[in-house]
């Protein structure tokens, strides 16, 4: 049994994740960035990868909006609406208090 190739999206999400996991942070929030900007099937999977590098970072301004596009994209699947949900109430509790 033979599999077909991924796709080039699949293939740079991937190598996003790769990067991700390498602790290469820069290289891995680039490639998300083209692939979240984008109307293609994996934005929103490289929305929470990049809320989650900004998490990781403490800024909870970046991972908001992230998150944010994410929870009102009325196309995103159901589960990463839910994490991302689960992810803005970590924001809530994190982001500091405003004056």
């Amino acid at each position: 049994m033979t599999r077909s190739p991924p796709t080039p999206r699949a293939a740079r999400l991937r190598a996003a994740m790769l990067r991700l996991d390498a602790g290469e942070t820069d290289a891995a929030k680039s490639a998300l960035q083209g692939l979240a900007d984008s109307a293609g099937v994996y934005r929103n999977t490289a929305r929470l990868g990049l809320a989650v590098i900004a998490l990781n970072a403490n800024d909870y301004d970046d991972a908001g909006k992230s998150l944010d596009l994410v929870a009102a994209d009325p196309d995103a699947p159901i589960t990463e609406k839910r994490s991302a949900e689960s992810l803005l109430g970590l924001v809530a509790a994190n982001r500091p208090a405003t004056k």
